[in-house]
């Protein structure tokens, strides 16, 4: 049961909060609607192993009859960090620039009405952006880029994008377009989305996949689920590095555990089921916990011990001390668990304090899961005084108003994880998943050795046991290339435990573009939380904004700014103001509706020039009809005829069509282009 996977910075992947697409907001008070109209939404996600790449394209029209600012809100995940946004005016590009001050509140007071909805709706973690003059009719086109991580269990890799925008979109928008591509070091052998089955494979290998999407005139009423699985019978690990020239090496490790089996050889565990049944607790909240614990303890195994213990303004236990995991044992514990009833006051401390007596040697592998809002406040440097067992302390946050910074660090630093859930979006399976890897601990005592001499801000600082069918990560930084050893160490059942890899600690600043992103991540989540709990100071504040600034992720004292200036693609002046060096695009077509034929225009960055490229056209439904052969094309600007025909020679019929620019079976973009007849 031990330390799953701490956190501060393991961020299992696993919050279930519900989120969607963005929304643009009117300033102005007499425009006729609460919300410019979305239009249309494509969405690719890019995944690599356990990290998503998020590209969210939308489209807004101003359905009113003069100019409006309007405020781009979107509800970016809690795991989630915002990489950049795109914005257009017209047929011109400018990517957002990040500026230390606050976000764009949205126009209202806030109280009341429109601006408390969406102020509700994105959320704590929510971005919001305001842009400027939007004219009558036009189509306001916004681009955002996020980081996240997968859920994973027992070889199961899994993605949300939750769509359902039914709260503020009661209508069918012109357009929705999923594009899913995955890369793996690990053997593919089953994926697919449950939420969307209609889904088009474009390609599959061992390594990798790529599906399509694609609805005209679509509800937005139901989450995008997608998953894959792995083949995963032992410790598998992938590593990633980067070399900047302004911010040095940076590397990302993650590891997946062994997958749960029957034959499996786990240690014994020691645990205590902690439960707040305070009155912030009420009702669904601890009939839930209640069951969550239920499943816990059928996943124990009779050379197992725990116990449960009950805290409100006061702590007690359920047995003086752990008892073994028999049926006995375990069915006299359910019992008490149904016959438990809210108290008063919160006293998480107490509570933890009287559970971490219950351990006295590091036999077992020891685990604490407590079940709490996370509302009392707790010293948590004395909960880690207290902590002389290598106890792993696995916080549940239960509910909406959850304090997730002081659960993430009383964690962080006790060995352990975090998981979240809410009365409204309780997922009983989740729940068992979270229960039995926790009761399926493989080694304790975990620590990573580099064979390498300037690794630095390594985090997490503690690392976690190591639980069956799991996936954990650590990240940091390094100064020089090379390509060397590293080692995962700890304490099995019954030997030593030692698994080691090969690490190429590369010197290239192109390769594995994400690895500095995810350690600027979990550095920026570990300062977040400490402002929240301990409160702000100048070295904390500032630290933060400099790591805002220099890698480019917003935070809590920075917004992004649509100024206008900051031109990407500018249809005056293309061949001047080009893109940055990774961002080829299609740009449009001409003229559009067209008959018979229509001409593309795209862009090819330099580090794209020699890749194979190819222009794809599909139907309405996501059905292939033609590809164009670009990959002799070099870098710059360039224009291509597409004939309107299908592969067979035929005329296409009048309808909307897809155009995709695809770059080393990478999507970059797609368009719609319309034939007329």
């Amino acid at each position: 049961m031990k330390n799953l996977y701490k956190v501060i910075f393991l961020l299992f992947l696993s919050v279930n909060i519900v989120f969607s697409s963005g929304l643009i907001v009117p300033t102005d008070e007499n425009y006729p609607k609460d919300l410019l109209r979305n239009k249309s939404a494509e969405i690719t996600v890019n995944i690599y192993g356990s990290i998503a790449e998020t590209i969210v394209y939308e489209e807004f029209v101003n359905e009113g009859y003069e100019n409006t600012d309007g405020v781009y809100s979107f509800p970016l995940p809690l795991d989630a960090r915002s990489l950049k946004v795109y914005y257009w005016r017209n047929d011109t590009l400018f990517q957002a620039i990040l500026k230390v001050q606050p976000q764009e509140p949205n126009p209202g007071t806030g109280t009341g009405g429109i601006a408390a909805q969406v102020n509700d709706y994105i959320g704590k973690n929510g971005l919001r952006m305001k842009l400027l003059e939007i004219e009558p009719g036009e189509i306001q086109k916004v681009e955002l880029h996020y980081l996240s991580f997968l859920k994973y269990h027992n070889g199961l890799y899994s993605y949300k994008y939750p769509l359902n925008t039914s709260r503020f979109i009661n209508y069918q928008i012109d357009y929705l377009n999923i594009n899913v591509n995955v890369e793996t070091d690990l053997t593919l052998t089953e994926f697919g989305s449950n939420s969307h089955p209609a889904f088009n494979t474009i390609s599959s290998t061992n390594n990798s996949v790529k599906i399509s999407y694609n609805k005209s005139k679509a509800y937005l009423a139901s989450d995008f689920e997608f998953f894959y699985t792995v083949e995963n019978d032992d410790l598998s690990v992938q590593f990633l590095s980067t070399k900047l020239n302004t911010t040095g090496g940076h590397f990302a490790l993650f590891y997946n555990t062994e997958r749960i089996t029957d034959n499996l050889q786990t240690m014994d565990n020691k645990i205590v089921f902690v439960l707040e049944n305070s009155s912030n607790m009420y009702g669904a909240k601890l009939f839930q916990s209640i069951n969550a614990i239920k499943e816990g303890l059928l996943f124990l195994d009779e050379g197992d011990k725990f116990n449960i213990t009950l805290f409100n303004s006061t702590a007690s236990n359920w047995r003086n001390e752990l008892q073994i995991a028999d049926s006995s044992n375990i069915n006299e514990a359910i019992q008490f668990l149904e016959n438990i009833s809210n108290g008063g006051g919160s006293n998480l401390e107490s509570g933890l304090a009287i559970a971490l007596g219950q351990f006295a040697d590091t036999s077992s592998n020891n685990s604490i899961v407590v079940f709490t809002t996370g509302l009392s406040s707790v010293n948590i440097p004395y909960i880690q005084s207290l902590n002389n067992f290598d106890t792993g302390i696995f916080s549940i946050g239960v509910g909406t108003n959850v304090s997730r910074a002081r659960l993430e660090i009383l964690s962080g630093v006790n060995n352990g994880l975090t998981y979240y859930f809410s009365e409204a979006n309780y997922n009983r399976s989740e729940v068992v998943k979270f229960m039995e890897k926790v009761c399926h601990p493989i080694a304790r005592n975990i620590k990573l050795s580099f064979e390498k001499d300037d690794i630095h801000e390594h985090l997490p600082i503690h690392s976690p046991s190591l639980f069956a069918g799991s996936n954990f990560y650590n990240s940091g930084k390094y100064d020089t290339a090379e390509n060397t050893f590293f080692a995962i160490l700890g304490t099995a059942r019954d030997s030593q435990f030692v698994r080691i890899f090969q690490a190429d600690f590369t010197g290239d600043s192109v390769a594995n573009s994400f690895a500095d992103k995810i350690w600027a991540k979990s550095k920026m989540d570990m300062i977040e939380w400490e402002i929240e709990i301990n409160g702000e100071t100048t070295e904390l504040k500032d630290s933060l904004i400099n790591l805002s600034l220099v890698y480019g992720i917003r935070c809590r004292y920075t917004a992004y700014i649509a100024d206008y200036e900051n031109i990407i693609i500018s249809e005056i002046d293309e061949d001047k103001i080009l893109p940055p060096g990774e961002y080829s695009v299609l740009k449009n077509n001409y003229p559009n509706p067209f008959n018979p034929t229509t001409t593309l225009r795209f862009y090819i960055s330099t580090l794209d020039a020699g890749k194979i490229k190819l222009v794809k056209i599909f139907n309405i439904l996501g059905q292939l009809i033609y590809v164009i052969d670009i990959s002799d094309y070099t870098s710059g600007w360039h224009e291509v005829v597409f004939n309107g025909k299908d592969y067979f020679g035929n005329s296409l019929a009048s309808g909307t069509y897809l155009v995709s620019l695809h770059i080393a079976d990478q999507i970059k973009n797609t368009i719609k282009i319309v034939m007329i007849k």
